[in-house]
């Protein structure tokens, strides 16, 4: 009698649709912009030399805080994840607080600013 062919099961584990990434990156998009705009919202309100230090100093904090707890989270969110999401979560954790930086400054820059 001939031995039976040997039947191989697959590896693929199956994942709950990276759920954890995704929330993450919600998460990461939805801090940015509500503080982003609270600080050009700050910004608009003084437009002074209050609004040239949310430029160049409590916009960068805030946005280099955001991106420095948003890349310590990847030990959490990365469990049971994909490559190709673990990427994205990377790039929109760390360009997104970075552009903010740039886009808060430009705004705040093209404002009519008094004192400065």
């Amino acid at each position: 009698m001939l031995p039976s062919p040997i039947e191989y099961q697959s590896l693929v584990v199956d994942r709950p649709l990276n759920r954890r990434i995704k929330i993450g990156m919600v998460i990461v998009t939805v801090a940015v912009l509500t503080i982003n705009a609270s600080l050009i919202v700050m910004a608009n309100a003084d437009r002074s030399w209050g609004a040239f230090a949310i430029a160049i100093m409590f916009g960068p904090i805030a946005n280099g805080i955001i991106l420095l707890t948003s890349l310590v989270c990847v030990l959490v969110v990365k469990k049971g994840a994909t490559a190709g999401w673990m990427t994205a979560y990377a790039l929109i954790s760390s360009l997104l607080p970075l552009a903010a930086i740039i886009v808060d400054f430009r705004i705040i820059a093209r404002m009519p600013l008094q004192g400065c």
